[in-house]
């Protein structure tokens, strides 16, 4: 076991063979620190609280009573096992009563003591396992929390300065991350590869006007445009190239703001000088960045089209409150059954059920949070790609949805290549892009007003190099507007709440991280022909 996860047991006891007897006890699997009195337990214990401690009852001065109660109070999550040579049952009730975990009886038998101890041991590392579950939990409903508050601002009818500068004020009101309170946020406008400062909040005014203008690959925010990555420094380094005489010590993140059409800004907050640099600051930070690139984008499309910008913004308001629905269920689960583990003691299979159940919530926001990414056009993570045949996803979007056509008498005809084609992808997105299409086609047959025989077919085309994947609907099919536009974000023909206009625009996202390309075909009256060619 290594020494830094090794747990602390505190021996408390006024004999000394007594205190060298327990240690030569745990000495082997514990980190061992011994006191002769309360007085001197409560010194160690404020410095370092340990996970366990093992008292004696009657001891010179205060009794192991007494430095039960202590503890508590002040230290709720330490374990305290009381060690008594009397046996007095009353005693052992109050100390029970006052929050003992176990009790030892003097002489202490050895396989006795470690079997104490070691149950002593795995419930505080339950304990703290749920501890960390809670705390991360209340981190990711943070960052929700801020992310729906962006949401919410970047609906309302302000100029894009100052949408940004409000972004400022509630990035700082977070209490995730101990940010300095400076920041900036550069924009790419009519000059390619050339980040321009649109606000910035309280830089130093020699920063102000040389950081007007940052060409792509100068200093941390070039750097971070040029790379498409998240530049870290913890001090005003040598790559730090925009520098004055003076300049307070401190370190930045520089996060680029990336969509589809690339990179469009960078997102730079400064932190203190020697700050660590944190995988949960940065996962931070890059949701802001995504959130910021959203709301850029828009105001850069509104520009040029304001009338289906208008459209947009009305419809990000059913995204937002959507999120917040969706995220808002398992976070009621995670929080219920978090409370209730930490209110009182369970056995270990209840336990285990609780944190089942808490696991399972925790992945149902994970794959929440992966479609908002995958909208606003992060990469597929090439840590879950792997060889597969395409006619997997279709099968399994199929079944989740092949009930409902049912219902419907919609028939499906598949035809597969024999020559199935392998490539690298994420099955799991691959299989919600095609469960998208099976979907849309479902929605068209629901406008279908006469008796045609509806029919969906699936086929697959494989050559040498490449697999074609065809989707054909007799459906209703689309105007020509509608399928210019049906890949694009928010779009959607269906009635206000029924449809954010996001499936189809997370598909074609889907299809193009997989290098993968898609085609529509439509005709009114006719149906629809979705072609993908993955290579």
């Amino acid at each position: 076991m290594e020494h830094e996860k090794r747990l602390s047991v505190l021996v408390v006891d006024d004999e000394e063979s007594a205190r060298k007897l327990f240690t030569s006890f745990l000495k082997r699997r514990y980190r061992v620190f011994q006191a002769g009195s309360a007085a001197d337990a409560m010194v160690l214990i404020e410095k370092d609280p340990p996970d366990i401690v093992i008292t004696d009852i009657r001891m010179p001065g205060d009794d192991g009573l007494v430095l039960l109660s202590r503890i508590k109070e002040k230290f709720p999550d330490i374990f305290v096992i009381i060690a008594t040579g009397h046996g007095e049952k009353s005693t052992l009730i109050s100390a029970i009563r006052e929050g003992a975990f176990d009790y030892l009886e003097k002489p202490v038998i050895h396989d006795e003591f470690l079997y104490i101890i070691k149950r002593a041991e795995s419930y505080s590392l339950l304990q703290k396992q749920i501890k960390e579950s809670e705390i991360k939990q209340r981190k990711n409903f943070e960052l929700q929390k801020i992310l729906y508050l962006l949401l919410q601002l970047y609906e309302q009818d302000l100029p894009f300065v100052e949408l940004l500068e409000k972004s400022f004020d509630i990035i700082y009101s977070s209490s995730l991350i101990p940010f300095k309170s400076h920041g900036s946020i550069f924009v790419v406008e009519e000059e390619p590869d050339v980040l321009v400062l649109k606000t910035h909040h309280k830089l130093p005014k020699d920063l102000i006007s040389k950081c007007s203008k940052i060409p792509f690959g100068r200093c941390l925010c070039g750097m971070a445009a040029k790379t498409k990555e998240v530049v870290f420094s913890n001090c005003v380094g040598h790559d730090h190239s925009v520098s004055f005489e003076g300049m307070e010590p401190h370190g930045h993140y520089c996060v680029p703001i990336i969509t589809k059409n690339g990179v469009i800004g960078v997102f730079n907050i400064y932190v203190k000088d020697g700050h660590e640099r944190n995988e949960t600051e940065e996962k931070f930070l890059k949701a802001i960045a995504n959130t910021l690139g959203g709301i850029i984008e828009r105001k850069n499309m509104e520009k040029e089209k304001e009338k289906m910008q208008l459209e947009k913004l009305a419809s990000i308001t059913t995204i937002s409150k959507g999120v917040a629905h969706e995220l808002n269920n398992p976070l009621v689960s995670v929080m219920g059954y978090s409370q209730l583990m930490a209110a009182g003691k369970y056995d270990c299979e209840q336990m285990i059920s609780r944190a089942d159940k808490i696991y399972k919530a925790s992945l149902r926001m994970k794959k929440i949070i992966n479609q908002l990414r995958l909208y606003t056009g992060t990469s597929v993570n090439k840590n879950n790609l792997e060889p597969l045949m395409v006619s997997g996803p279709i099968s399994r979007a199929l079944n989740s949805i092949e009930s409902k056509l049912k219902h419907k008498n919609i028939e499906v005809k598949r035809s597969f290549s024999k020559e199935d084609f392998q490539i690298y992808g994420d099955e799991t997105d691959l299989e919600n892009a095609f469960q998208n299409l099976l979907t849309n086609s479902y929605d068209a047959f629901r406008r279908v007003k006469d008796n045609r025989k509806k029919q969906i077919s699936i086929s697959t085309l494989t050559t040498q190099k490449a697999v074609s994947v065809i989707f054909q609907d007799n459906a209703v099919g689309m105007t020509d507007e509608v399928k210019n536009r049906i890949f694009d974000p928010f779009f959607t023909t269906k009635e206000t709440g029924q449809g954010t206009g996001l499936g189809m625009s997370l598909t074609y996202n889907i299809i193009k991280n997989h290098n993968g390309t898609i085609k529509v075909e439509s005709e009114i009256g006719v149906g629809s022909k979705f072609n993908i060619t993955f290579k």
